[in-house]
C-alpha cells in the first residue's frame, strides 16, 4: 500500500499475495521482485494485475481449470507476444492475488 492511506484506498488498491513458498530466501527474492514490479507499473497498475489474475481465475475454474490458472494463462499470452508484468521467477511461485 502507498503511504499515507486511507479505508478506500485500501479496498481500492490494496493487493494481498498468497505464495506457494515460505523460505526466507525465497520471500526476499519474491519481495524484491513485487517492489520492483509496483516502481514500474505503479501501486494502481498492480491492483491491475490484481484484479486481472482474479478475473483469469474465475474463468479458469469456470472451466474446470485446477489451481489459480495464472500460470497457464500468462504462459498463452506470452505465447502470442503479450508480456506479463509480473517476471516468470516470480509468477511461479504466486498462489493467488486478493
Amino acid at each position: 500500500m502507498a503511504y499515507p492511506c486511507w479505508g478506500a484506498d485500501l479496498k481500492r488498491l490494496g493487493t494481498f499475495i498468497k505464495w506457494t513458498s515460505n523460505d526466507p530466501g525465497v520471500l526476499s527474492k519474491l519481495h524484491e521482485s513485487i517492489v520492483r514490479v509496483v516502481r514500474e507499473v505503479g501501486v494502481s497498475g498492480l491492483a491491475e494485475i490484481r484484479n486481472s489474475a482474479k478475473m483469469t481465475e474465475g474463468v479458469w475454474k469456470a472451466f474446470s481449470g485446477t489451481g489459480c490458472g495464472l500460470k497457464e494463462t500468462v504462459g498463452m499470452a506470452q505465447q502470442e507476444g503479450i508480456a506479463f508484468a509480473v517476471p516468470d521467477e516470480v509468477l511461479k511461485y504466486i498462489k493467488g492475488f486478493q
